[in-house]
Formats: structure tokens, C-alpha cells, sequence
């Protein structure tokens, strides 16, 4: 069993592994705390559960920006509509077009999971953007519901090249499938 006096023994005994493992262990704490504490939210604090979850994992993560993000019901739009940046770190945009960010919009209706800049083409509108907004590294992950993109769940580092290990992406999931599923509850008791 994982454990804080595990990971503290293996940091001692100067285990080169230690600093990853004490994350990962926070993260799974932070995952649990986020699964028990959504199951019974009040749908008026939904979207503040959702921005402080944000927050938590900005700053687990060493992240500088994180997002939360619907497909639009024709498909043509992805809409932030939640998000947490860094002091000084500029917010995302809040919509994303098709015609703006077309690679991008695709890729995540086809459910996958996005690097940027590394999964783009050399001459696209998005690769432009990321120069032009000095974006290091975004990992975007698709999130569906009975088999259809909803929406998606992103983390951005415009500081560095931080790259999230390919071992989170479904716990990453999970999370964005937490608050997913939250705002389905919002809706329907709206």
C-alpha cells in the first residue's frame, strides 16, 4: 500500500523515484477527496466545486492554467466554461472555434487525447497560436458521455515545457468526468 511514510522512507533512503510516487499519492488523495466531495454537491455549487478542483490540481500538478471545456451541440465550438490560471498567467479563451483552432476542435470530436504543440501538423492555425501566446505544453483530454464528446478537460504550462506523464491521463479523466457529471446533475435539476 502506497503510503505517506512509505513515500517519506523511500525520499530518506534517497530513492531517485520518491519525489514522483509522493505526487502520485497526492493526486489519488486529491481524486478521492474530489469523487466523495461531488457526489452530493448542491447544484448552486457546482461551478465553485468545479474552479476550486481546478485550482487544487494547477497546483498539484505544477500546472499554470487548467480548463474545463463543452463541445457545442452542432459541433462547431468548444466552450470553456470553467478554468483557474496562475496570477500573471493569461486565461484561456473562453471559446474555440472550428474555423479558428480546426486541428485541434477534430481531434478532440474524435476523442483524442491532445498534445500541444508535439500532436499538430507544422503549418496550422493552432501551432501559430501557441507561438503567439508562448504555450509550452497542453495536454487536452477528450471526456464522453454514452459515447459521445461532450466536452474536455485541459492543463496548460505556458512557464515550461512540463509534460503530464501519459500514467495520469485517466486519472485526469476521471476527474473531467466528475465534474461532467456534476454539471448533467446541475442541468437537470435546473
Amino acid at each position: 500500500t502506497l503510503t505517506s511514510d512509505l513515500c517519506s522512507g523511500l525520499e530518506d533512503a534517497g530513492c531517485p523515484v520518491a519525489p514522483a510516487i509522493q505526487v502520485r499519492l497526492r493526486f489519488e488523495t486529491l481524486l478521492a477527496e474530489l469523487s466523495a466531495k461531488f457526489v452530493n454537491v448542491p447544484a448552486n455549487k457546482v461551478d465553485s466545486q468545479i474552479e476550486s478542483g481546478l485550482r487544487l490540481i494547477v497546483e498539484l500538478l505544477g500546472r499554470d492554467r487548467s480548463g474545463l471545456g463543452e463541445v457545442s451541440a452542432d459541433g462547431t465550438q468548444f466552450v470553456v466554461t470553467h478554468s483557474h490560471q496562475l496570477p500573471g498567467v493569461p486565461p484561456s479563451a473562453r471559446i474555440l472555434l472550428h474555423s479558428q483552432f480546426p486541428t485541434y476542435v477534430r481531434m478532440i470530436r474524435q476523442a483524442k487525447v491532445v498534445r500541444l504543440p508535439d500532436d499538430l501538423p507544422p503549418a496550422t492555425p493552432e501551432r501559430e497560436y501557441c507561438r503567439r501566446v508562448g504555450l509550452k505544453s497542453h495536454l487536452a483530454i477528450p471526456l464522453t458521455m454514452m459515447g459521445t464528446v461532450v466536452g474536455g478537460i485541459g492543463f496548460t504550462s505556458i512557464r515550461s515545457s512540463r509534460v503530464l506523464p501519459d500514467e495520469l491521463i485517466p486519472r485526469l479523466r476521471l476527474v473531467g468526468d466528475i465534474f461532467t457529471n456534476a454539471l448533467a446533475r446541475k442541468r437537470a435539476d435546473e
